[in-house]
């Protein structure tokens, strides 16, 4: 009985060191892991961190170059367009030039074709004027004939004076009518002439301080 005592005594005994060992490691291993855990959980959001912060240099980078590259094409652009627009401004000068001399000619033409067309327009105008007139003047002489053969002596003289006297002012009034309105279409013509000269001459004005300010800026760039 005292045997069996003192074996069960030990055994309980040598049970619960087995247990404290056994917990004891366990909470050894866990520990551990838990350590372990904790080293793999930092090193990933270390990673994280450095890949986050690679990733950010890399699009601040990137951002910087498409910035760079953005300005130094637009630069490029705006040179383009400078050059080409001073060749265009330097070609279009040249064809006004000789559009100026061109057009010197064709208006000095088209004033002597005018002038010409206007005379012989002139001419046929006076020309169907006179016929129209000598057939209304044979249509009334024939009347006046008949009438004075009816009337007295009298009263024919006196329309004879009146028919000359209107006469004599219809065609004053014509040839006063015709040098009013030649000297109106001459005034019209000169002042067309004089602002077509000024806008010209602005407009090469333009182009001219245009080409010497490119010019200057070229030189002092």
């Amino acid at each position: 009985i005292i045997q069996s005592a003192g074996r069960a005594y030990l055994a309980r005994l040598q049970y619960q060191f087995n247990l404290v060992d056994i917990l004891i490691a366990q909470s050894v291993a866990r520990r551990w892991l838990a350590i372990q855990g904790m080293r793999r959980m930092v090193q990933r959001e270390a990673e994280m961190i450095s890949k986050d912060a690679a990733c950010k240099i890399q699009a601040a980078w990137r951002g910087y170059h498409a910035t760079m590259s953005f300005i130094f094409a637009l630069a490029d652009i705006i040179i383009i367009q400078r050059t080409v627009r001073q060749w265009l401004a330097m070609k279009e000068l040249k064809l006004l030039k000789k559009g100026m001399r061109a057009t010197k000619i064709q208006a000095f033409w088209r004033g002597y074709k005018a002038r010409e067309m206007m005379l012989y327009d002139l001419v046929d105008i006076i020309i169907v004027q006179s016929v129209v007139r000598r057939r209304l003047a044979y249509n009334r002489f024939y009347e006046k004939q008949y009438e004075a053969s009816l009337l007295p002596r009298k009263h024919v003289a006196a329309t004879k004076i009146q028919a000359a006297w209107r006469g004599f002012w219809h065609f004053s009034h014509y040839l006063i009518f015709q040098f009013e309105l030649v000297k109106l279409q001459a005034a019209v013509r000169g002042y067309l002439v004089r602002s077509n000269a000024r806008l010209r001459l602005g407009c090469i004005i333009i182009l001219q301080s245009t080409m010497r300010r490119c010019i200057t800026q070229n030189r002092y760039r």
